[in-house]
C-alpha cells in the first residue's frame, strides 16, 4: 500500500505518544466501513499569478510578474530545518508570489494554525504540510479544488466538536481515503465524525 506521507521523517513525526496506533486504528475501522481505496502518490500543482495594473501608483505598491519572487510560493513542504513561518508560506502560496511576514494574510493563517493546533495538538508545520499535500493529491484525483487553508478550517470545525485525541494528519488521512472510496466532501466528513464517536478511546 502506497504511503500518505513523501515528506522527511522529521517532517511527519506526531506531537502526541500513540500516533501511529491511533492512525492505524482509526483507518482500520473506516478501510472495513468503506473499502478504502490506496492513496494516490503527491504530484506538486503549484501556479503563479500576476497582477494587471494599469495607474502607475498600483505598479509600484503591487509586485508585478517580473519582480515577484517565488521561492516560498513554489516550495513543496517545510522541513525541520526551514526557517519559514509556516503561515507566509501558506500565505505566498495563496498569493502566488511571497508576501512579508508583517502582511495582514500571514496574520490571519497564522491564526487559522493556531486554532487547529488548539484543537489536534499538531505543530503548524506539520499541520501546513498535511494540508499543502492533501490539496495536491485532491487536484491530482481529479476532484473538485479543496484550498490548504479550507482544509485546515474545515478540519478544525470538525475536530472541535467530534475528534478530540486524533492528529490533523490522521485526519486528512481517513478524508483522502474516504473520498477515494467514494463519498463526497460532505460525507467523508460525516463519516470521520461518526467514527470518532465510536472510538473507545474518546
Amino acid at each position: 500500500m502506497a504511503a500518505f506521507s513523501p515528506l522527511p521523517i522529521a517532517a511527519t513525526a506526531s506531537a502526541r505518544p500513540g500516533y501511529m496506533a491511533q492512525t492505524v486504528a482509526l483507518l482500520g475501522r473506516l478501510s472495513r466501513a468503506a473499502g478504502l481505496a490506496t492513496a494516490l502518490g503527491l504530484a506538486g500543482i503549484l501556479s503563479a499569478c500576476g497582477d494587471d495594473v494599469s495607474a502607475p501608483e498600483q505598479a509600484e505598491e503591487i509586485p508585478t510578474e517580473t519582480t515577484q519572487n517565488k521561492e516560498l510560493a513554489q516550495k513543496g513542504w517545510l522541513t525541520v530545518h526551514d526557517k519559514i513561518s509556516p503561515a507566509r508560506w501558506l500565505a505566498s502560496r495563496e498569493a502566488g508570489y511571497d508576501v512579508e511576514l508583517d502582511d495582514p494574510r500571514v496574520k490571519e493563517l497564522h491564526k487559522r494554525l493556531q486554532d487547529a493546533k488548539g484543537v489536534f495538538g499538531t505543530p503548524y508545520r506539520m499541520t501546513a504540510n498535511r494540508a499543502v499535500q492533501l490539496e495536491q493529491m485532491i487536484d491530482e484525483a481529479g476532484w473538485e479544488h479543496e484550498d490548504a487553508v479550507d482544509l485546515i478550517v474545515t478540519f478544525t470545525d470538525v475536530g472541535e466538536s467530534d475528534t478530540a485525541g486524533q492528529g490533523f494528519g490522521q485526519i486528512a488521512q481517513a478524508y483522502f481515503h474516504l473520498r477515494k472510496s467514494g463519498l463526497s466532501h460532505e460525507e467523508a466528513l460525516q463519516k470521520i465524525k461518526e467514527e470518532a464517536k465510536e472510538d473507545p478511546q474518546q
